[in-house]
């Protein structure tokens, strides 16, 4: 199984982590294309929740510390570790339903970090953004 060590974050930040990429197995293969069926009534957010660790260190909460430009050079990683499943879920015409499962990552990250900014900047000044 192949890894790999990148470092995210900042000294300045203090939240300068290195974080260790895994390469999926194929039973972790199979339990992420079966999402639609075995996690119905989940939603995306629990759903990333529980499959972050299967391709990362990098637990959820410590994963809401860092930017999306940080948290893109892990996913480039992730990527680029685990290059025979994105190549296989390709062949099996499975890149569908990947793309769909990462575009709802994607979203619920952006809205993680719309909602956590919003309240620190509430929090900050007391004023509400509009």
């Amino acid at each position: 199984m192949a890894k790999a060590i990148i470092t995210i974050g900042t000294e300045e930040d203090k939240n300068k982590k290195d974080v260790i990429v895994k390469e999926l197995t194929l039973g972790q293969v199979f339990s992420i294309v079966q999402i639609s069926e075995e996690e119905k009534g989940k939603s995306v957010l629990d759903i990333m929740k529980d499959k972050l660790s299967m391709v990362t260190d990098l637990k959820w909460e410590e994963a809401q510390n860092y930017t999306p430009s940080e948290l893109k050079i892990v996913w480039e990683k992730v990527k680029e570790i685990n290059k025979d499943f994105f190549d296989i879920s390709a062949f099996l015409k499975l890149d569908k339903t990947v793309n769909l499962l990462l575009e709802s990552i994607t979203r619920t990250f952006q809205q993680s970090f719309t909602n956590t900014f919003t309240s620190s900047s509430k929090a900050d000044t007391g004023i509400e953004k509009s």
